[in-house]
């Protein structure tokens, strides 16, 4: 059975009750990447990449695989540059 979290009568013949959610696996780590507004002044500026979000699954990964996956999609010489 649902555990009930709170239970009520607000108004007459109204019956309601509010359950808690069903348990969901660990969603991974999301990452929001935007390009600096202030690149104007560099002159090896970045662009946007299409896709702002960036969703790793798996929270075990390391991070050297996404600065990796960051410098491919900036068409950067290699990930130390991210």
């Amino acid at each position: 059975p649902t555990p009930v979290l709170h239970s009520r009568r607000p108004y007459a013949g109204v019956d309601f009750r509010v359950v808690q959610p069903p348990r969901r696996p660990h969603s991974g780590i999301w990452f929001m990447l935007l390009a600096s507004e202030n690149q104007e002044k560099e002159p090896s500026a970045l662009p946007q990449i299409p896709k702002r979000f960036l969703r790793i699954k798996d929270g075990r990964m390391r991070i050297g695989v996404v600065l990796k996956y960051l410098g491919m999609k900036l068409k950067l010489g290699s990930e130390s540059e991210v």
